[in-house]
């Protein structure tokens, strides 16, 4: 009997031809498969049994950390690791059964962001690499849908041929390339419930529509350690965009004094990296600062 498998549904899983839901599929090599294939994952309840704790803490960490700024009322970066009990996420047997199974064990932990996230995102992907793998776990505190403002991605858009991906321009211009609005590209709604998890690729195109102003969620960002020359450079020029942001290190001084020797093999690489750009930082500071001396003291001497 031929077996066709039907279409990709809004939760990661595929359903048979008649369109019923298949079971559940637990945490294993297909879900694995289709994650590298086509960029994201759902992962309905995987959290429920924690939700409760979660979004108490999320709550104490809002409120310490003051009104939020920009217009998506984002808090500070790294968000989880302002809590104690949240930083602890990273040991929880979900999330860590989750990140080895997708990036493996010795995976970097690239910090988290958090916050109320209102109206519209419009299509992006949040990186560009094109030999390491990093991605974000989100998990959305307040129910969302299609029309509220879920995570809506563009399977496989990830996956590029001789280097060059689909230009982020083609979405942006949806209008003009294709007439339709951004909210008509065809795509997968991820509508979300407290205690899902979704999983999504950093170069997979994603956006979403319609969010209200109570709409919360946080992500955590992980990579896959670096075992190449090629590896470690993107990260890097990954690293080395936050300072222009204010943001001297990915992870905070809680996360990382609270560590316990698992959790600090997921911080090591990435505050070896922190180390040498700061290193490198600081003597180009020190030569930029013996060239200008220099030069003042040449201009010195012809005007004497």
């Amino acid at each position: 009997m031929d077996r066709t498998i039907g279409p990709v549904t809004e939760a990661g899983r595929v359903s048979d031809v008649s369109g019923r839901r298949r079971a559940e599929t637990p945490l294993g090599p297909a879900r694995a498969a289709f994650f590298h294939a086509f960029g994201y994952l759902h992962l309905p309840g995987l959290l429920s049994n924690e939700i409760g704790w979660i979004a108490d803490e999320f709550a104490a960490v809002v409120a310490h950390a003051g009104p939020p700024s920009g217009p998506n009322r984002n808090l500070p970066f790294p968000f989880i690791d302002r809590s104690e009990r949240l930083c602890g996420l990273l040991a929880l047997p979900a999330i860590e059964q989750l990140v080895e199974l997708l990036l493996g064990a010795d995976a970097n932990y690239l910090g988290s962001t958090g916050g109320y996230f209102v109206g519209d995102t419009p299509w992006h992907r949040d990186a560009w690499q094109t030999v390491s793998l990093r991605m974000k776990v989100a998990v959305y505190l307040t129910e969302v849908g299609a029309d509220t403002g879920c995570l809506r991605v563009v399977p496989s858009s990830h996956a590029f041929g001789d280097g060059v991906r689909w230009p982020s321009s083609h979405l942006a211009n949806s209008q003009e390339l294709w007439g339709i609005d951004q909210r008509e590209v065809p795509a997968v709604p991820l509508s979300s419930t407290p205690g899902d998890v979704i999983v999504f690729d950093q170069t997979v195109f994603h956006a979403s529509f319609g969010g209200s102003p109570d709409r919360t969620m946080f992500t955590m960002h992980f990579g896959r350690h670096c075992h190449t020359a090629e590896e470690l450079a993107e990260l890097e020029e990954h690293v080395a965009t936050f300072p222009r942001f204010g943001i001297t290190q990915l992870h905070s001084d809680l996360m990382r004094s609270s560590a316990s020797p698992r959790r600090m093999s997921h911080l090591t690489q990435p505050m070896q990296v922190e180390h040498r750009l700061r290193g490198m930082q600081a003597s180009i500071a020190r030569y930029r600062f013996r060239r200008d001396l220099r030069r003042s003291e040449r201009q010195g001497a012809t005007h004497a």
